[in-house]
């Protein structure tokens, strides 16, 4: 772990420095794209090391400290160089680390779009007409995007678990089983995602789609 993560951090502190001068920009690249590579390599001699030491983690405690790590990585390259690829890389390690969340809190499948909607609401910033200007200005620039398709994408996993939960909920009631926490799921997945429709209308102020 201590070799790939100096190999990794010397990347990564090569291809920063670099980059400031206009005659190393191609080796700064260069150097950051093996630097972003080397992220998984990284997590997974970490993942190897804790599961072989004295303090025990979960399997998806240390996925979600990985992700977390990746996805601050790849915002921050994608900040520093405005390269929209690694935006993209940091919003799929967010939900990454998510999804391994909801999975380490013990947390039903039922119960995971309501998670996701702990995305999409602070991601509505990305449509915000009055103030995009000023919280997407210079270099966050870059993020707008990855953000918004990241949003649409849990929206549209959320509408599509909540039909599935209901038809299960529903085979369940035809078997004289029912379970009130998938139902519970159900409402609150539902309730989070009209705050989330009105919401998108009222920062859009598309008032002629309400």
């Amino acid at each position: 772990f201590l070799v790939v993560f100096a190999v990794h951090a010397v990347f990564g502190i090569t291809g920063f420095i670099t980059y400031r001068f206009p005659s190393f920009r191609t080796v700064a690249i260069i150097y950051t794209v093996i630097f972003a590579l080397l992220v998984p390599l990284v997590g997974f001699s970490a993942y190897r090391l804790l599961t072989g030491s004295n303090i025990q983690f979960s399997v998806p405690v240390l996925v979600a400290i990985a992700a977390v790590y990746a996805a601050s990585v790849y915002t921050v390259l994608a900040i520093y160089q405005r390269f929209t690829p690694f935006a993209y890389l940091g919003m799929v390690a967010l939900l990454v680390a998510e999804l391994a969340g909801a999975d380490a809190l013990k947390l039903a499948y039922w119960w995971w779009p309501s998670m996701l909607m702990l995305i999409a609401l602070p991601a509505l910033v990305s449509v915000m007409r009055s103030n995009n200007r000023q919280i997407f200005a210079g270099h966050l620039a870059v993020l707008r995007d990855p953000i918004r398709v990241l949003m649409f994408t849990i929206i549209g996993v959320v509408a599509i678990g909540i039909v599935i939960t209901v038809l299960y909920s529903f085979q369940l009631d035809s078997i004289s089983n029912p379970l009130e926490e998938v139902r519970f799921s159900i409402l609150s997945s539902t309730l989070l995602v009209l705050l989330w429709t009105s919401l998108f209308f009222w920062l859009t102020k598309r008032t002629k789609s309400v």
